[in-house]
């Protein structure tokens, strides 16, 4: 960052697992995989059971 810092007017670090598109003039996500979901949990549990679920696997 600092070879480019005299040729750069600024910088933006982009988010884990994103690209800038030129074509979009924006920084999109690269890889979507079916797993990923950026809600939270909501749902409570039991933090021993889920240890001894861990556990015995």
């Amino acid at each position: 960052m600092k070879a480019l810092s005299d040729d750069c007017e600024r910088f933006i670090s982009f988010p884990p697992g994103h690209i800038y598109s030129s074509k979009q003039g924006r920084i999109r996500r690269r890889y979507n995989p079916p797993w990923y979901s950026e809600s939270i949990p909501s749902t409570p549990y039991e933090p021993l059971l889920l240890r001894e679920a861990f556990e015995k696997a």
